[in-house]
């Protein structure tokens, strides 16, 4: 586990460079971008104004 010393001093460090999010823990920042990205695509399908076609009423 992580000591909260070298949580803040890695949080300042973060800060320093001016990172928007800072996660002390977190090795490759990719996985960071990855998981925005992510995000972004499901975001962007959550806000229609219809029902996705496999919740229509079948006839």
């Amino acid at each position: 586990m992580m000591s909260p010393q070298d949580f803040v001093d890695a949080a300042m460090v973060g800060l320093d460079l001016r990172e928007p999010i800072t996660i002390p823990s977190l090795a490759e920042t990719g996985e960071w971008t990855r998981y925005k990205s992510a995000r972004n695509a499901l975001l962007s399908g959550l806000v229609n104004s219809d029902p996705a076609s496999r919740y229509l009423k079948r006839g």
